[in-house]
């Protein structure tokens, strides 16, 4: 599966959109060029550290605050 949007759990907002996904979010903000998992944290694992690479930046962000929003592939 692969994720295409990040949502802020405190707001419930989107933060932001992978560029190129086709989508009916209500989001009219900046997409971002890539969205990777980096590292999974917690005492099994229940935790990762998100980098979202918008504008030449990257943002980290924790799934501890954000929730990751996923499509499901052809044949997964």
């Amino acid at each position: 599966m692969k994720i295409v949007a990040v949502v802020n759990d405190s707001t419930g907002e989107i933060q932001t959109v992978l560029d190129g996904y086709t989508h009916r979010f209500p989001y009219s903000g900046m997409p971002t060029r890539k969205i990777d998992i980096t590292r999974q944290y917690g005492e099994i694992g229940e935790h990762a550290i998100v980098s979202i690479e918008m504008n030449g930046y990257e943002h980290l962000v924790s799934t501890e605050r954000y929730s990751l929003v996923y499509d499901k592939e052809d044949g997964e």
